[in-house]
């Protein structure tokens, strides 16, 4: 009727206005926009943290300008957590909404609901208003609403609570139908009938009195359909185990549960345990239910030889793992006694009196009970042997530092010392402590370090370590009796089954897979390779926004896989986009423990995989993801074979001053058990948080500075985010070179999520992959 529309938004707190957008009969059934902010007017979307997000990425609303209201009446708690200073503007202030919202790559703002009605389920941040405008889209729903509860077990539940114009469709109705409209994990399991919803004073839903309402258990229509059989509940009993929870629904999904790479492992080990059928990686992830994996029981698989134990002796092959580090740590000149590049440091912060009886009693339990704890290394004849020490007691120093006018200074130099001791590899234990106290007053405040060397010890086994070593010591603090599993084996049982094995086949599969591979990674390098290498590193971190990190993990569930081969997607492309090398051999570090006997052992097991890639200017990023994501599959299902077998096996090209085979490597882990410094972990006992400034001091003192490969990846999930490590040889390149490669890492993960336009991260300007500047 020739009358203009505009799409306003803004909150009372700011005078109502704060955006528009107008309306055309283009934006028809896409999402309109809340536009642009009006004159005199500024809006930030920033992350949990504070930073502003990138395009696309969702986090929260805040509000700058002249127009902002002064505060709350007589609420001045309200005020101050709602009004904040702005730190984009000195003097300033912003208003924090509690919308959520993205910017859009031409500039306007898209809404995206309510903070508080946004949950976490299984790793994941749903949009309870998301889900009813799903559920008021079925032709049977008048309206709904959509609570977030938990049960008696402390699990999470969505519950959607309907109220239908006539007869109530049924609970498996609904949820196919939310089925074709929203991801699996936000399709509720339980479903209520209402005759009304209620509403607040000024007629808006009340959420809270609606979950108040509903009885515990909820009485609803509870969507799931139990294990059919026997196997089917083995399989179910497993996803149980593993996820801490029951699992009473044959439909339940690996995915959809939250699992993860290294949970996989645990997954497939139990399985092959409880019905003796090994599954290969591909086929469990192609079928991740527990009907579907039941299903592939059944069919039959490979059922793997156990490990048996092995008599006494006085010494015992070691692994092909072992023997691999033992070599590299000779080269770094560990043996001797000036090599510290295998050196694992971990800082613990205690919060109170740390018993140190109890502490030494924990550590010396933990050595009896872990063979790894008590072996040196020596050499007979030309062979690489471990001797298994009687007894062999953890070295704790203890420092009391709280006298000093400033303890932590003295702290970050013991810590910094302790991480660059060498251990000689002949002498045992391989491991140490050190108890540190830096304060009495108001409480005391000890920080405990932990140094491991890496061929009694990986990143699972830091989780053992710390685990154990936690309820060694609470037992031994308490005088009660620790109650441990016994372990089924030790190291040196896994060691003899693993060198008795027949290679054949996989050393057949890899020479397949390389044929015809590259040499290694053309990275363009600031320097040129030294004719000796040092291998001289430093080491960069980068976490990403939270809102960054949950589209990562959610990008990653629909694509059918997890966030290891999404990093490594990722990885990818800024690789080719460095180097213009469209065939990418990148060494893929994997925890080598196939078998439950080893689940719980503290030991080396981690093996290198050459994870081959093919990638050009017309890759599409997802089907990337999709080639990785069976690349890797592959890879696992052959993952036991030795590395170093292989390189002898397949005999590439060396170099004096290069690796062989791989120079690019990527690795994944995920912290659930304990966090980073500062975190809210618990190891002996209660945990105090540490300043910020003071950990990060901390974790720069203990990192070792070596590169393993001339570049090499971490993705780490935590419980705060995803992590981007970046390990170089800094012979190779400067800090700038390699910070500015882990921005572009960022920015491409933001622009993936966001799904705009740009394939790779962004051109370097610096690297204009002329053949003088590679290698």
């Amino acid at each position: 009727f020739g009358v203009a529309l505009h799409n306003l938004y803004g909150p009372t707190e700011a005078t109502v206005d704060v955006t528009w957008q107008p309306c055309s009969p283009w934006t028809g059934g896409a999402i309109v926009p809340i536009g642009r902010p009006i004159a005199n007017t500024t809006v930030y979307i920033l992350d949990g943290h504070g930073s502003p997000t990138p395009i696309g990425v969702t986090g929260e609303i805040h509000l700058g300008g002249p127009q902002l209201a002064r505060g709350y009446v007589n609420r001045p708690a309200l005020t101050r957590e709602r009004f904040i200073p702005n730190p984009f503007a000195e003097g300033g202030r912003l208003y924090r909404t509690g919308d959520l919202g993205r910017w859009r790559s031409d500039g306007t703002i898209e809404y995206h609901g309510r903070l508080d009605s946004q949950v976490k389920l299984r790793g994941f941040r749903i949009e309870l208003e998301e889900i009813e405008h799903a559920l008021n889209s079925h032709p049977a729903i008048a309206a709904s609403a959509v609570v977030f509860l938990r049960d008696e077990r402390g699990d999470g539940i969505i519950v959607a609570c309907v109220r239908p114009l006539a007869e109530p469709p049924a609970a498996a109705t609904l949820r196919e139908w939310l089925g074709h409209r929203l991801p699996d994990y936000m399709v509720p399991r339980r479903y209520v009938t209402l005759s009304a919803l209620p509403v607040t004073s000024n007629g808006k839903l009340d959420r809270e009195g609606l979950a108040a309402s509903l009885p515990p258990p909820v009485a609803a229509d509870t969507i799931g359909d139990p294990p059919h059989d026997g196997v089917e509940q083995q399989v179910a009993d497993v996803f149980g185990a593993v996820f801490g929870r029951p699992i009473n629904d044959r439909d339940a999904s690996f995915l959809d549960l939250g699992g993860h790479s290294l949970l996989a492992i645990k997954v497939v080990n139990r399985i092959a345990r409880a019905t003796g059928v090994r599954l290969s990686m591909r086929d469990f992830f192609a079928a991740p239910t527990v009907a579907a994996l039941a299903t592939l029981v059944k069919a039959g698989g490979a059922a793997g030889d156990g490990i048996s134990r092995v008599p006494d002796a006085p010494v015992y092959s070691v692994s092909h793992a072992q023997a691999r580090l033992y070599l590299a740590s000779r080269m770094d000149g560990a043996v001797e006694g000036t090599g510290t590049a295998y050196n694992m440091t971990f800082a613990l912060p205690h919060g109170g009196s740390l018993d140190l009886d109890a502490f030494r009693s924990a550590l010396r339990q933990l050595s009896a009970r872990h063979e790894t704890l008590r072996t040196s290394f020596i050499e007979e004849d030309g062979c690489i042997l471990q001797r298994v020490a009687t007894e062999s007691d953890v070295l704790l120093m203890v420092d009391d530092l709280s006298a000093l006018p400033d303890p932590h200074a003295e702290c970050l130099r013991l810590a910094r010392r302790e991480a660059a001791t060498p251990f000689d590899l002949a002498t045992a234990p391989l491991m140490r402590a050190r108890a540190i106290r830096l304060a009495v007053r108001n409480g005391e405040d000890w920080l405990v370090l932990l140094v491991l060397h890496h061929i009694v010890g990986d990143g699972w086994s830091s989780r053992v370590v710390l685990r154990e070593l936690d309820h060694l010591y609470r037992a031994a603090s308490g005088g009660t009796p620790a109650r441990l599993p016994d372990l089924p084996i030790a190291y040196r049982d896994f060691s003899a089954w693993h060198n008795r094995r027949d290679w054949t086949a996989s050393v057949a599969h890899w020479r397949s897979v390389l044929a015809g591979a590259p040499d290694r990674v053309a990275l363009p390098t600031d320097r040129p390779m030294p004719a000796v290498p040092v291998h001289r590193g430093d080491t960069i971190t980068r976490i990403l926004p939270t809102t960054l990190s949950e589209a990562l993990t959610t990008y990653a569930r629909r694509c059918g896989t997890t966030g290891a081969p999404l990093g490594l997607a990722l990885f990818a492309g800024l690789l080719y986009r460095l180097t213009r090398q469209g065939d990418l051999v990148i060494g893929l570090g994997v925890a080598g423990r196939d078998r439950t006997e080893v689940e719980g052992l503290i030991g080396f097991f981690v093996n290198i995989l050459p994870v081959r890639i093919r990638i050009d200017d017309d890759t599409e990023f997802e089907p990337l993801v999709e080639q990785i994501h069976a690349t890797v599959l592959d890879a696992m299902d052959h993952r036991d074979c030795p590395f170093d077998l292989l390189v002898r096996a397949i005999a590439p090209r060396r170099a004096a001053n290069g690796q062989p085979l791989v120079n690019v490597g990527y690795e994944y882990n995920r912290f659930e058990d304990f966090d980073e410094i500062g975190g809210d972990a618990s190891v002996f006992g209660e945990s105090r948080p540490v300043d910020p400034a003071f950990g990060r001091a901390l974790e720069e003192a203990i990192r070792t500075p070596t590169a393993k490969h001339d570049l090499l990846l971490f993705l780490i999930e935590r419980t705060r985010g995803w992590q981007f490590q970046l390990e170089y040889d800094t012979d190779l390149f400067d800090r700038a070179t390699a910070e500015r490669w882990l921005g572009y890492l960022e920015q491409f993960a933001a622009t993936v999520v966001s799904q705009q336009a740009s394939r790779w991260p962004p051109q370097d300007p610096d690297c204009s992959v002329t053949e003088g500047r590679r290698r």
